[in-house]
């Protein structure tokens, strides 16, 4: 699975092109029009308007009635978590392993700071979603995909996270 950011005018910038890598911080967000991780599916959001897809069907976030993945103005996120393991008497050789690839952005909408990372693992995939604001709210978090799906997500001054299964 890699990343791929694509742009307004039909270009595109590839993790692995043609036997380089390319850097993860040589890609144009201000000339994004969409960027996603590609492999056996394809997990993309669009950067016009926010919205994720998922294997082609799009999914939206709200707090209250405020539009989270509305939101044009984000900071892109991309990682990798992994682990190494070392075996007894295997004289220090070790075996890297992926556990999660990750793509999704961080935005601020009105005074809710809102950051949403597709985790895909070996045998699953969920949404993660940060919230967090300096002042108080009491709204519920709806998920719009595969059905409408909505969280008590009451706010505090201090962050709260969710992790949303997809399929």
């Amino acid at each position: 699975m890699h990343w791929v950011a694509t742009y307004e005018n039909g270009e595109y910038l590839k993790e692995f092109e043609e036997g380089t890598e390319n850097s993860f911080y040589d890609i144009e967000q201000d000339r994004l029009d969409g960027f996603g991780l590609v492999g056996q599916e394809v997990f993309r959001f669009n950067n016009g308007t926010g919205t994720f897809y998922i294997n082609g069907d799009p999914l939206e976030v709200y707090y209250g009635d405020k539009l989270l993945t509305g939101d044009t103005d984000k900071d892109l996120i991309q990682f990798k978590e992994a682990h190494s393991e070392i075996k007894p008497g295997s004289r220090g050789k070790l075996k890297n392993k992926i556990d999660s690839y990750n793509m999704g952005y961080k935005t601020k909408v009105g005074d809710i700071n809102f950051k949403a990372i597709v985790k895909v693992f070996k045998n699953k995939k969920i949404l993660e979603i940060t919230l967090s604001s300096e002042n108080e709210h009491d709204e519920e978090l709806r998920i719009d995909f595969d059905g409408e799906h909505t969280f008590d997500a009451p706010l505090d001054g201090n962050a709260g996270k969710i992790n949303f299964r997809l399929g």
